[in-house]
């Protein structure tokens, strides 16, 4: 439960320091909490532990969702950046990271078709199963742009100081 509200905090704070983007696009919370259980559910079945939800992944995701939702745009690389550099910004020290992105119209059960959509694409299920890196944290944006469409993102990542380990 103490996760959830870090991400809370997360989206209060970048809501407060993005203006811009908040003004054309709009946070779901709520779509990214499920999101995030969703996806654990998935690395249970599979027998992987939960991802941690980590504060400065979540801040990028939360970025780029509302950066594509405000420009209605899915894409990896907006702006000329691409998810290493938003993680890079954030000040997150990462040994590997990914993205998952996905968009939909705003249904309620969207969360449940953006994960699945990822299920069964490969590379989008290997970043969620740690197939090709073994991510341990993540974070999840999920915003709706000004027509309704929702924006979902996933930034996984290993930090830095696990290889030290």
């Amino acid at each position: 439960m103490m996760r959830y509200k870090q991400l809370w905090i997360v989206t209060a704070l970048f809501l407060l320091v993005s203006p811009g983007l908040a003004s054309s696009a709009e946070l779901v919370p709520d779509m990214a909490t499920k999101i995030s259980r969703l996806t654990n559910a998935y690395r249970k079945q599979n027998k992987k532990p939960p991802l941690s939800i980590q504060a400065e992944l979540t801040q990028a995701a939360q970025q780029h969702a509302l950066n594509m939702a405000s420009q209605e745009q899915l894409s990896h690389e907006l702006d000329g950046k691409n998810w290493e550099d938003r993680v890079r910004a954030t000040g997150y020290e990462a040994q590997a990271s990914g993205e998952n992105v996905a968009s939909a119209t705003g249904k309620p059960d969207n969360a449940q078709a953006m994960v699945a959509s990822w299920k069964k694409s490969k590379p989008h299920r290997a970043n969620m199963l740690g197939e090709e890196q073994d991510f341990t944290e993540f974070g999840v944006g999920v915003a709706v742009s000004k027509s309704g469409m929702l924006y979902a993102c996933q930034v996984f990542g290993i930090p830095k100081e696990a290889a030290a380990k």
